[in-house]
């Protein structure tokens, strides 16, 4: 419950990871950053020492600036553009780079670089000019991680 009331107060942002099996056999999983707006402790006799917890949570969605630059060549009339994704404003500067090596995926880098694999959405976050989807990278890839 101190936890609760930590993230609660915090309005940090956090993972919220739920796994869940069908009976027919599939699998779903929701994994997304959620802020703690409330909770409820309730406790019933007929439940035994069982407490029930409900909460309210909200979509926390990083965000950042992106410029856009357009230039004209002479011999083609037609503009040409490019894209690139500034550092998100809540994202801390990188604190060094990893190049992934084969067996890698972003839970593992994390794990091993920050000390916990679930921060792997901080790695994903920060290089998404270089990662279209988090499970995919491949070897060779430099990758910005945070401090």
């Amino acid at each position: 419950m101190d936890k609760l009331e930590e993230l609660k107060e915090s309005k940090s942002p956090f993972s919220f990871i739920v796994i869940r099996d069908t009976p027919a056999g599939s699998f779903h999983d929701t994994n997304i950053m959620v802020t703690l707006e409330d909770y409820k402790m309730t406790d019933d006799v007929k439940e035994g020492f069982d407490v029930s917890v409900s909460f309210n949570l909200k979509e926390y969605r990083h965000y950042g600036t992106k410029r856009v630059g357009f230039s004209l060549i002479e011999d083609n009339p037609v503009p040409t553009g490019t894209m690139e994704a500034d550092r998100a404003a809540n994202t801390a500067p990188s604190a060094g780079s990893y190049t992934v090596v084969k067996g890698d995926c972003l839970w593992s880098i994390a794990k091993k670089l920050l000390g916990n694999g679930a921060r792997y959405t901080e790695i994903y976050d920060l290089n998404r000019d270089k990662i279209s989807k988090p499970n995919l990278i491949y070897p060779g890839q430099v990758l910005s991680i945070p401090q």
